[in-house]
């Protein structure tokens, strides 16, 4: 069916409209004609808001299948994607069984390509997320895999820096976990106020920078290139900013629900709030978008980790960490950005450049 889609804000840095509001008129899959006031053709669109851009790319994306479908299923995870602007999602492998074979990294890129999206699976770094050895890397790469992770909060040093080497010589990343487990071990909220009002123990600053920390290190030591997903503190990303002034192959993405929602919510001990980076408080919000400015954090992820029923509707500390943000990760970064913030690059910021 053609289509006008009225007064849409262009976020394309290529097209000659960009950043202006233009009429779009779509016919059979296509942009056929971009005009300051196009006469009405066919259905004609008209929202608040309204924003158009090349497909964005998600950094970090749990997917479910196989194994947990009843937390949600592939397609499930690919319909939320498609609403919510994204035809590239970079997929963790924490499935069952873990993503970590040739034929399950083909099976994955397979089934996005049936539902029109670009899988980008991580694969796990060591076999079974065990110390005593990595997986056949070189041929997860060939099969498609774009990265690797380990399934533990904290990867042994000495394999972590064994992965680096190898994959030194193979420009593939490895993404960190960002959150060392001792000290975030039992903690439900942000540390702070709020963990003093609803009685819990928090996760403190430490708990991302004594992890960013140890693994920027074996980076210098041992060479390679790593992410560092779901970034949630100020420290985090000076350790990240002062890493690439060093000249180090390191970068970041930071959740778009970081920049809307602070701890403040969870007063109610709401678990739909108790997400994975945990709700910061309303200064960390306030410091997060000099990093955007300045470049540090160079993709805005949704950290999509859904949950079913039985695994949220439990008293708070029961409860599991996560929430379906895949539909919602854009608007919840646009609608809640100044309009200084507004001016950068966004297409960059959902596409890693």
């Amino acid at each position: 069916m053609p289509y006008t889609l009225k007064d849409a804000l262009i976020l394309d840095p290529r097209s000659r409209f960009f950043q202006k509001r233009v009429d779009v008129f779509i016919d059979k899959g296509k942009i056929r004609d971009i005009s300051k006031d196009l006469k009405k053709k066919g259905k004609v669109i008209v929202e608040k808001g309204l924003c158009l851009s090349p497909g964005w790319i998600d950094m970090n994306v749990r997917i479910n299948d196989p194994g947990y479908e009843f937390k949600e299923s592939i397609a499930e995870t690919f319909e939320l994607a498609s609403r919510g602007g994204f035809t590239r999602l970079v997929t963790l492998p924490f499935t069952g069984p873990i993503i970590q074979s040739r034929d399950l990294v083909l099976s994955l890129i397979e089934k996005g390509r049936s539902f029109g999206i670009h899988v980008h699976p991580l694969a796990a770094l060591s076999q079974d997320f065990q110390d005593e050895r990595l997986n056949d890397l070189q041929d997860l790469l060939t099969a498609g895999a774009v990265g690797f992770i380990d399934g533990r909060q904290q990867a042994d040093p000495e394999m972590f820096a064994n992965g680096l080497r190898y994959l030194n010589d193979l420009e593939a990343t490895i993404f960190s976990q960002s959150k060392d487990p001792e000290l975030s071990r039992g903690a439900q909220v942000n540390e702070g106020l709020i963990s003093t009002k609803l009685g819990m123990k928090g996760f403190s600053e430490e708990a991302e920078t004594v992890q960013i920390r140890r693994d920027l290190d074996l980076l210098r030591m041992n060479g390679g290139k790593l992410h560092f997903p779901k970034l949630s503190t100020i420290e985090g990303l000076r350790l990240i900013k002062r890493a690439k002034s060093e000249g180090l192959k390191v970068s970041c993405d930071v959740p778009a629900y970081l920049f809307c929602l602070d701890e403040d919510h969870l007063e109610g001990y709401a678990t739909r709030y108790k997400l994975d980076p945990p709700l910061r408080s309303k200064k960390t919000i306030r410091g997060l978008s000099r990093f955007v400015e300045d470049g540090t954090i160079d993709a805005i992820s949704s950290a999509h980790s859904p949950q079913d029923p039985e695994s949220r509707d439990l008293e708070f500390d029961l409860a599991s960490f996560g929430g379906r943000t895949l539909e919602t990760c854009f608007p919840s970064f646009w609608t809640s950005t100044s309009q200084d913030l507004k001016k950068v690059n966004v297409a960059e910021l959902f596409s890693l450049g």
